[in-house]
């Protein structure tokens, strides 16, 4: 297995412009079929359904991780995770019907301020 060297300074290939924002939705839909399914009796086949659901996602999100993570660097990639964050803040409103606190909203504004600031320090 070939590691290659990369001291983090590269720029965000545009080929990847798709596959990191589907790996992060991933990410978050995972966590939701998870909630789904402790919403669920269990065991029952909803329970094992979203189960089921979520582990697949799960799947798909390791593989595009995976190919996102020998295209680009590790401090790169993990800096956008906290994307997920926010998009599992969004899916408790929209699918959940949850309550959004200010310190949601504060601690929103730090993660997309810490992004930005990162993602644009080239």
């Amino acid at each position: 297995m070939a590691v290659s060297q990369n001291d983090g300074n590269d720029k965000f290939p545009p080929s990847l412009l798709i596959l990191f924002p589907l790996a992060l939705l991933g990410q978050s839909f995972a966590i939701v079929f998870v909630k789904l399914a402790g919403m669920e009796d269990m065991p029952s086949r909803g329970f094992f359904l979203y189960l089921i659901c979520a582990l697949a996602v799960m799947v798909l999100y390791a593989v595009m991780w995976q190919l996102l993570l020998e295209r680009i660097a590790l401090t790169r990639a993990y800096m956008f995770r906290g994307v997920v964050y926010i998009l599992i803040l969004v899916w408790s409103v929209l699918i959940f019907k949850e309550t959004v606190t200010l310190q949601n909203i504060i601690g929103s504004g730090i993660i997309i301020a810490g992004v930005a600031i990162n993602a644009y320090s080239d």
